[in-house]
């Protein structure tokens, strides 16, 4: 169901760095980052008939909301979906719990607790590990992200790499740390500010396996608690044409942007009519 739900076909896949990448470009491009159905759901959206109840990542409950409903997902569901399709094709695949950064910079690090579920894969044969995260909303990566490419080969004209930190303090751990502090040691995720041209840090991971049960806590307290990035953004969606461009749409505000991040268009949904036509059209979304 779920290969048939993103257009690719069993038999033409084998576990390769050109498979991850079709998937999680297919996956981006064909199941959208979501929150139509948290507790967080702005009352227009109830009126349209969304369920409210806190999110069921079970495999069952991603099955059926992600590509039954098609109503979209965020990590815990859209991310556990896809690895477990990543290791029925074959790839070794765990995954972690990442903290997302609140405020970053050469004198200041503020990291929330872990509120974001990442993945972890590669090949059987293979050293090769690649980050794949299709749900962190509207700066998710296009693709997997190597964990081994070199400095040199992050910053060639990549929208997102991997660096080396600490959760304690800003900067690049030198080589002598990265000894003496290896287990402290982790990765964050960065995307490129084509707007402020310079690496942002969105989120922070070490390579620890996390259980179902850690991200069932997790998912709780982001469905539900007051202070849930989700319950301030009240609707938040993004799907994501194959790498050539993006739809957002937060709250009411929707805007289009083209392969590079650019800005194409933007405006507002006047009303419940409006986004019920905008949620079908853009996202396939239908209540």
């Amino acid at each position: 169901m779920y290969l048939h739900h993103i257009k690719l076909v069993k038999e033409e896949l084998h576990p390769s760095l050109d498979t991850l990448t079709a998937v999680h470009r297919q996956h981006s491009r064909l199941i959208p980052f979501a929150n139509v159905t948290t507790p967080s759901i702005p009352s227009y959206l109830k009126e349209l008939g969304f369920p409210v109840k806190t999110p069921d990542t079970s495999t069952e409950g991603v099955v059926h909301k992600l590509l039954q409903k098609k109503w979209g997902g965020y990590c815990f569901e859209s991310n556990s979906l896809l690895a477990k399709a990543l290791a029925a094709l074959g790839f070794e695949v765990y995954c972690a719990a990442a903290s997302n950064v609140l405020r970053s910079s050469d004198q200041e690090l503020v990291l929330c607790g872990f509120s974001h579920q990442v993945i972890l894969a590669k090949e059987p044969q293979s050293l090769a590990w690649y980050v794949m995260d299709v749900a962190w909303g509207s700066g998710t990566p296009h693709q997997p992200i190597s964990m081994q490419a070199s400095p040199q080969d992050r910053e060639t004209g990549a929208a997102h790499r991997l660096r080396r930190g600490f959760v304690d303090r800003p900067g690049v751990p030198s080589d002598e740390e990265l000894c003496t502090r290896h287990a402290a040691c982790g990765w964050y995720m960065q995307k490129f500010s084509r707007t402020e041209q310079q690496w942002q840090d969105l989120y922070f991971f070490r390579e620890a396996e996390a259980t179902q049960g850690d991200f069932d806590m997790m998912n709780f307290w982001i469905a539900n608690h007051p202070d849930s990035e989700f319950q301030k953004l009240k609707l938040s969606i993004r799907t994501d044409d194959g790498g050539h461009g993006r739809t957002t749409i937060l709250g009411t505000h929707l805007k289009a942007f083209g392969k590079e991040g650019d800005l194409v268009s933007e405006r507002e949904v006047q009303n419940v009519h409006e986004l019920k036509e905008v949620l079908e059209a853009h996202f396939g979304i239908i209540p």
